[in-house]
């Protein structure tokens, strides 16, 4: 995404407009598109969104394919590349030299079909079931929210500007603020660059007051990924009651 914002403007001065969507809720949309100044057109799409084009993830339903669509102001598909290895994407430069072509002669070239060499070599889906694990109690005046992050898996700390940082709502208590640790800087793959990740053990503490309800409750919002692919950012509802031996 920071490529093809980056490359806005070749893509209109080539005679297109970029437009992104996202699975994103429009409430995330805003919050991103504030923090890294992304000046393309955001539009939220739903899961129904993918399966009606063919493009929904079978076994991650809520994400569909990476694509890239080129389609002219009379709706006509000038040109589609998929691909189904979550870490490839079309390359901007094919994209705004596609978008020249066309504005130039008009010629449509035949859509792509998925890349045979990133079905190929696409490495087994990650078991998404077994990447978070979160549990909450309260103990010695503290909550304390945990999280197991599975090997291979990570989450984001709060240095993190680009994917969805760690982030604890306390439901009896709205103003108390649960830090979040920065994370660790780490270079993950080339599609992915480089992210301040939490990975192992995440342990998230915070004092109570004195006054706390002895049952406190919550959301949880994180985003997990490997070093190639990544959720849509998840929110989690906790649940913590008083435990005197831990």
């Amino acid at each position: 995404m920071r490529d093809y914002d980056a490359h806005a403007q070749q893509l209109v001065d080539a005679g297109g407009r970029l437009v992104v969507l996202t699975s994103d809720s429009e409430a995330v949309l805003r919050e991103v598109i504030a923090e890294q100044g992304f000046g393309a057109t955001f539009v939220h799409a739903t899961p129904e969104t993918w399966a009606g084009w063919g493009l929904q993830n079978e076994k991650r339903v809520e994400l569909p394919y990476p694509t890239t669509f080129i389609v002219a102001p009379d709706g006509t598909l000038v040109y589609r590349e998929i691909h189904v290895n979550h870490t490839i994407r079309a390359h901007v430069s094919t994209v705004v030299e596609r978008v020249a072509a066309w504005s130039s002669s008009g010629e449509i070239p035949a859509p792509s079909a998925p890349e045979p060499e990133a079905q190929a070599d696409h490495p087994a889906d990650p078991d998404w079931d077994k990447a978070v694990h979160i549990a909450a109690f309260q103990s010695a005046g503290q909550l304390t929210i945990q999280l197991e992050v599975g090997p291979g898996f990570h989450v984001y700390g709060a240095n993190e500007t680009i994917s969805r940082p760690l982030a604890v709502s306390v439901d009896q208590l709205p103003e108390l603020e649960v830090p979040i640790p920065t994370g660790e800087e780490k270079e993950l793959s080339e599609a992915m660059g480089a992210a301040w990740v939490l990975e192992g053990t995440v342990q998230l503490s915070v004092d109570l007051p004195a006054d706390a309800p002895a049952e406190l409750s919550g959301v949880l919002d994180y985003q997990v990924c490997t070093e190639g692919t990544c959720t849509a950012p998840t929110s989690t509802a906790w649940e913590a009651g008083v435990e005197d031996d831990r």
